[in-house]
């Protein structure tokens, strides 16, 4: 039912859209007000529905709330993803910055389009890790090694394969990516 309501909020949306292309001069202005009142809109409407069906409380309920305890948990739970993210984030600055400082700023250019043409021979796979991962999770919680195991043998040199053969089709393909994405000065990228 909650996708449901994301579907008709998405095709709500797009509608809203349609109506101001049409009726009133649809600017990047008015995108964003709209893109903000739809999106209060959807938050107010799955609140609504979260209550009416006793899965929260309420954004204002008049229950004390100990929020001394949700803090702590928060903390607890965001500590490992936000240290990742923050180690990955400093590691990406100093790769570049030294990029940069030893080879200069045409390298960084070259760098930059590389990685990004690169990426696309990760982007099948990397939508379906977080359904692995879910797998992985659940087969975790019920102590299950061997079906670990068999998904891991399953899915993961299957990924691999489909990541080399579509990064060995972009190296082969390079050119005409480039000519496409690009100009002329990234060529030696």
């Amino acid at each position: 039912q909650v996708e449901i309501i994301k579907i008709l909020y998405k095709l709500g949306f797009l509608v809203s859209i349609l109506l101001f292309t049409y009726i009133y001069h649809l600017n990047l202005e008015v995108f964003l007000w709209l893109s903000i009142s739809s999106l209060l809109v959807f938050i107010l409407t799955m609140n609504m529905y979260l209550i009416k069906k006793s899965v929260v409380s309420g954004l204002f309920s008049r229950k004390k709330a100990n929020y001394k305890d949700l803090i702590i948990e928060f903390k607890e739970f965001c500590a490992p993803i936000a240290s990742y993210g923050i180690v990955l984030m400093l590691v990406g600055i100093v790769d570049i910055w030294l990029l940069q400082h030893i080879s200069g700023l045409e390298e960084v250019g070259f760098y930059g389009a590389s990685f990004q043409i690169g990426a696309i021979g990760f982007m099948v796979t990397s939508a379906m890790i977080p359904i692995i991962n879910r797998e992985f999770a659940y087969c975790q919680e019920n102590n299950d090694g061997r079906q670990i195991r068999s998904l891991f043998n399953k899915y993961i040199p299957m990924f691999f394969s489909l990541s080399a053969l579509i990064s060995i089709y972009v190296a082969f393909k390079a050119d005409n990516i480039i000519g496409l994405f690009l100009d002329d000065r990234y060529t030696s990228a």
